[in-house]
């Protein structure tokens, strides 16, 4: 009996062990459970957090892209479609305000090209992001983005005028700020994890008069002075906006333009008739293409009927329109005259000027040391000897004049005595300047020419005749490291420019004289017995020249530029408005060749002081106003 009931104790005891092992791997076994759910859990949590970055990051490229290559868009559009010489630029009414409903309606062509514009930069793939996220976006301006509609319950609220003052029916110039609402939808992806984000925001525009420096190349008529036909053939490169009165002429090859492309089709000077069309190579003859065949012989590329058939390829990037509405070059030069007089430089007979960075004694700052001072030497071209230097200087925020009064000769780091300093506007007028630059190189290649701009400066040098460019005119601080240029292989490489928030801008305005690149004849033909004093006539090879000219009723050239040798390139970064086509070059290898690159800063409505203005609107400021992001 004391036997069975130790067996019986035995298998409880083994009974309760076996019970107790369950136990214990069963709670492992929960343990390890919960810890795979926390991991994954975790997991997931950090999936979601990177994709929620992933989708505030793909807001963050639209904000940027509205600020950036959507306003050049807007600023296109709002060109052909706003009234700008009646009482609002869109809307009408005649009080203080235009009446709601009929700005919100003439507002809706422009919420469909921001709509197009938004579609071509994001619909097609993904944005991809630096730490290998990326996100889908669709951007709202109507109801429908990359073919879908509207998230359910969602609307947009109507366009609307924001703020200003009503313009006189001739057209005073008076700013107004309008706006359209948009939605954002972002889906942020990191791995396995997405996350969307909306954002609900307006558009805002303020809309003034634009300037003639937004255009990378304009011509009233495109020829040369001569009557000579100018055309397009390979060697064209134009990523600024390209604009003529007249009407292009396309030869055979691949010119090009990577920003819109515009003409008039005017037959005279003042364009009192107008017959819109291109002019095409086809075989050993020209056409006349009609605006409307033209746009669509040049749709579609290397496919475009003009290609295939003509071996006419231009590179249209961005729209074009051989329809568009005629721009009038400027009359006079009196705003610029009356801009100096006021607050700038104005003299009574042509000149001689020179400029240069420097520190407040005149010196050049070594590489990498910022000038603090702008410094400006006008000398009369018929006694040299007889000169006026002024020091530009910023006060809080503001330029600043000071005439030297130890010396009416060349300056020098010894004339120290300066007057009492004044507000100066930018703008310097003459009747006309034999010679401008900046200081000699202190080297051979353009690498070596010193700034003729401080990072502060912003200057118009402005004349009614005449203006030569003997010398290098450089920024201190330049916003394109890079130049626009096709590679041995043919492909576009666009600039650098990187620097969109340098301040430093140069204008050259000639209202009834000519913008020339000075040569001297006997520099030209026997560059060894080349003197001193003829070389300050003569320009550089590979001349540096960043701004923008304009010759109003005459054009952009290169003195002489049939004789001599090759001169190399003209390394132009800014923008070129002329009346004719001026040449700079030969194909025999005399003169300079064209390298022009555009400036970015232009098409979002930098300009030089005082600079001449069209009749038309321009988007002068950009606004995103945005309501909330919102996490789904």
């Amino acid at each position: 009996m004391n036997s069975s009931r130790f067996l019986k104790q035995q298998g409880f005891a083994l009974l309760s062990v076996i019970l107790l092992m369950v136990l214990v791997l069963s709670f492992i076994s929960l343990l390890a459970t919960r810890s795979v759910q926390q991991i994954q859990a975790s997991g997931d949590s950090v999936g979601l957090t990177a994709a929620t970055l992933a989708s505030y990051s793909g807001q963050n490229v639209v904000t940027a892209a509205l600020q950036g290559p959507i306003r050049g868009d807007l600023t296109q559009t709002v060109m052909q479609t706003s009234r700008a010489t009646s009482r609002w630029s869109y809307g009408s009414g005649t009080g203080v305000v235009p009446d709601p409903a009929s700005v919100d309606s003439d507002l809706a062509v422009v919420e469909g090209v921001l709509q197009q514009s938004a579609d071509r930069m994001f619909c097609n793939s993904p944005v991809n992001l630096s730490d290998q996220g990326s996100a889908t976006v669709r951007v709202y301006f109507t109801g429908t983005a990359c073919g879908t509609a509207l998230p359910a319950g969602t609307s947009l609220p109507p366009s609307r005028y924001v703020d200003g003052a009503p313009r006189s029916g001739a057209g005073t110039v008076a700013s107004q700020t309008y706006g359209v609402p948009y939605l954002v939808v972002v889906t942020g992806t990191k791995g396995k994890s997405q996350r969307m984000t909306t954002l609900l925001g307006e558009y805002q525009f303020q809309l003034g008069r634009s300037s003639f420096a937004r255009y990378g190349l304009f011509t009233n008529i495109h020829t040369s002075k001569a009557g000579s036909n100018v055309v397009f053939t390979s060697n064209i490169l134009y990523d600024g906006p390209v604009h003529t009165n007249g009407k292009f002429n396309f030869s055979t090859g691949t010119p090009y333009f990577g920003s819109y492309v515009t003409s008039v089709g005017c037959n005279d000077v003042t364009c009192t008739s107008k017959t819109p069309s291109v002019l095409v190579a086809s075989g050993t003859s020209t056409i006349t293409q009609s605006a409307s065949t033209a746009t669509t012989a040049f749709a579609g590329g290397a496919n475009s009927p003009n290609c295939v058939q003509r071996s006419v390829c231009p590179e249209l990037v961005k729209g074009i329109d051989f329809n568009a509405s005629y721009i009038p070059m400027p009359t006079n030069s009196q705003n610029q005259q009356a801009a100096a007089q006021a607050a700038g430089l104005v003299f009574t007979e042509s000149m001689t000027l020179r400029m240069w960075a420097a520190d407040a004694n005149g010196n050049v700052p070594a590489a990498g040391t910022p000038a603090t001072a702008q410094y400006i030497q006008a000398c009369r071209t018929a006694n040299t000897a007889s000169c006026q230097t002024w020091r530009i200087t910023m006060v809080n925020g503001q330029m600043v004049r000071q005439l030297n009064v130890s010396t009416t000769a060349t300056w020098s780091t010894t004339s120290t005595a300066w007057a009492a300093p004044s507000a100066f506007n930018g703008v310097i007028y003459a009747p006309g300047f034999s010679r401008v630059g900046g200081l000699d190189r202190t080297g051979t290649g353009p690498a070596t020419a010193p700034a003729a701009l401080a990072s502060f400066a912003q200057i118009t040098v402005a004349a009614e005749g005449n203006i030569r460019i003997t010398r290098d005119l450089k920024y201190e601080n330049t916003p394109c490291p890079g130049a626009l240029s096709r590679s041995g292989t043919g492909q576009i490489q666009t600039a650098n420019c990187s620097n969109m928030d340098a301040q430093n801008i140069l204008g050259i305005y000639s209202q009834s004289g000519d913008v020339t690149v000075g040569s001297n004849s006997n520099c030209l033909s026997s560059p060894t017995t080349c003197t001193t004093t003829q070389r300050l006539d003569h320009a550089p090879s590979d001349l540096t020249v960043q701004g923008v000219l304009m010759s109003s009723t005459g054009e952009f050239a290169v003195e002489s530029y049939g004789s001599g040798t090759d001169r190399g390139a003209i390394n132009l970064l800014g923008g070129l408005i002329e009346n004719y086509y001026g040449p700079v070059g030969t194909t025999g290898g005399t003169g300079y060749k064209r390298a022009f690159t555009y400036d970015q800063r232009l098409l979002q409505g930098m300009s030089p002081p005082f600079f001449p203005t069209t009749p038309n609107d321009e988007v002068t400021a950009v606004f995103t106003r945005g309501y909330g992001i919102k996490e789904q």
